[in-house]
Parts: C-alpha cells; structure tokens; sequence
C-alpha cells in the first residue's frame, strides 16, 4: 500500500482511510474543492515526485472497472516499462464493442513498439451517427481515463506546457 495514493474531497478522507486501511495517512491527498483532474494530478505527481523522483505512476478515476483483471495488469505492466524506458505518457484504450456516446474516443495513429500507437487526437462524446463512424474506422478506441507516465516526464510536461501557455 506504500505505492498508492489517493486524492480526494477532504469530506471523504474518513472513507478512504476505512476502505483501504494499508494507505499511509500521507498518501491520502485532501483537496478543500474539487479543481478539475490536471490540477489534481499535478498536484499527486509533486508529492509524489518528493517520495521518488524516479517514480512510475498510472492514473485511474476511482469509478474505473475492470472486466478483465489479468488483461488490465498486462497492459499495465507493459505501459510501465514503456514509461520507464522512453519520456512519454501513454492513454490505456480500449477496444470499442458498439457505437457509444458515453465515452470519449482516443484516434490513434502509427505502433510506437508492440501494442503502444501515437495518440492522433482525443474526441469528447460523440453523437450516434460519429460513434458509428469511429466504430468502422477501427482506429478509435474508448478512452479509459488511465494513463501511465515516470514523474520526470509529467512534471517537465506540465511546466513545459504551463510556461507556453503563460506566454501563449
């Protein structure tokens, strides 16, 4: 549990410490008001960038479901080691089974190495009929709000993409 990190609303720490007893204390992240997933995620990372500066990370909404536990590990491990090797940030997809207008797509583009393509663009919920078009194409996939990246990447990121946007 030394691993794992949770951030939350700060009425709710009380339930995170019942539902995962092995979490540190420290490693429960209370937030005052909610301020949107970036500001939350940069936020984890510093802390835990001030544990382990080498640290690997895979971010997950607390909603996530697996289906299929083995499948989920795999495709984990192998975006870990991916992250640990190269300076990038990997979006765990999944492979569409119907048209659905619940989800976001993630358009992917040329193999990076094994199961691992570029990221073309992201796409907020489409209508019925896009859904469709996505589904045929065979190059969208759901996005499963997951991804994986070492802390050195996502933080030089959001400084990188914070100054640009300061002077942008």
């Amino acid at each position: 549990m030394e691993n794992f990190w949770v951030v939350t609303n700060a009425k709710y720490v009380g339930i995170v410490k019942e539902q995962i007893p092995g979490i540190p204390e420290s490693h429960i992240l209370a937030e005052p008001e909610a301020r949107n997933t970036a500001p939350c995620i940069a936020w984890t990372c510093w802390k835990i960038k001030s544990e382990d500066e080498n640290a690997n990370i895979v971010v997950t909404p607390s909603d996530a479901v697996v289906m299929n536990p083995e499948e989920f590990r795999r495709v984990i491990k192998n975006a870990l080691v991916f992250t640990e090797q190269k300076e990038a940030i990997v979006t765990v997809g999944i492979r569409p089974s119907r048209p659905e207008t619940g989800y976001g797509y993630v358009q992917f583009a040329e193999q990076v190495e094994g199961e691992i393509h570029k990221v073309e663009v992201f796409k907020e919920k489409p209508n019925l009929e896009t859904a469709k078009e996505y589904l045929a194409d065979g190059h969208y996939l759901w996005n499963a709000g997951i991804f994986v990246w070492n802390v050195q990447t996502i933080v030089n990121s959001i400084s990188k993409y914070k100054i640009a946007r300061l002077h942008g």
